[in-house]
């Protein structure tokens, strides 16, 4: 999960850089599932949570220079406020 801070004159421009850069890019990566992002509008925080078929995928996209990396510094850069990253195991319930 990448954690950011989205101000309202950036959503724009964050939304289509995932539809057209982000997502692009993790369909390339063996294991990517689908991404979600959730943004509250009153405190512009925002949560990206990607998902991967297994741990050995997760841990590929997570490498140094890779995908999570690519994408932290260019939503930085967009929004001009830190990412936070964490991992969490999805269980489905049913």
């Amino acid at each position: 999960m990448i954690g950011f801070k989205v101000p309202p004159e950036r959503l724009e421009e964050v939304e289509n850089t995932y539809l057209t850069s982000f997502v692009p890019e993790m369909e390339k990566h063996r294991g990517f599932a689908f991404v979600l992002v959730f943004r509250n509008a009153e405190t512009n925080e925002t949560f990206e949570v990607s998902i991967w078929e297994d741990d050995d995928a997760l841990r590929e996209s997570a490498k140094e220079g890779g995908v999570v990396e690519w994408k932290t510094n260019k939503l930085e850069s967009i929004t001009g406020d830190a990412t936070v990253i964490e991992n969490y195991e999805l269980r489905l319930i049913t």
